[in-house]
């Protein structure tokens, strides 16, 4: 039995990219159950649940950052393409290739600053959680998207050889 490299870490990524997707999914889930109970607890009941909004705030961080990587991967970021569209093939591969670095390179500050910031002491107010969990969103999504365009960057040189 024959394994291909290729094959197999393009399942493994296609895999990540799914985990993330659930992962998201899921805290998007958790936030909305979380804050119609806010709601009900705050407005009809009127004995308001402080953690509810902190637990959200933290969620939302990690929706905000982990969904950035999907959009990466799937291209979906914002992008003016009037431009782009009406550019020679050279010219479009040279600005992908530029577009990749530069994006890798504000992965990279993500990864460096967010370690940074994400070992500074600081605790939820209602919840006591560390603020290492919200923070801690900076550094993965940076390094999230380092993987992801690692993957672009390699297609972007494969497909240019088969041209």
């Amino acid at each position: 039995m024959t394994v291909n490299i290729k094959d197999m870490i393009g399942k493994i990524y296609n895999y990540l990219i799914r985990l993330l997707e659930i992962f998201c999914a899921v805290l998007m889930f958790g936030m909305i159950i979380l804050i119609t109970i806010g709601v009900f607890n705050r407005y009809i009941l009127r004995q308001p649940i402080a953690w509810v909004v902190e637990i959200v705030r933290f969620s939302l961080v990690w929706i905000s950052l982990i969904g950035a990587c999907i959009a990466l991967e799937k291209n979906e970021h914002v992008a003016v393409s009037y431009f782009y569209d009406k550019m020679p093939a050279k010219a479009k591969y040279i600005l992908a290739i530029v577009n990749i670095f530069v994006i890798g390179y504000f992965a990279y500050v993500m990864i460096v600053s967010g370690y940074e910031f994400s070992i500074t002491i600081f605790r939820g107010t209602f919840t006591g959680i560390s603020g290492r969990v919200p923070r801690s969103a900076i550094p993965v999504s940076g390094s999230l998207m380092s993987i992801i365009l690692f993957k672009k960057l390699m297609t972007l040189f494969a497909s240019s050889r088969e041209e």
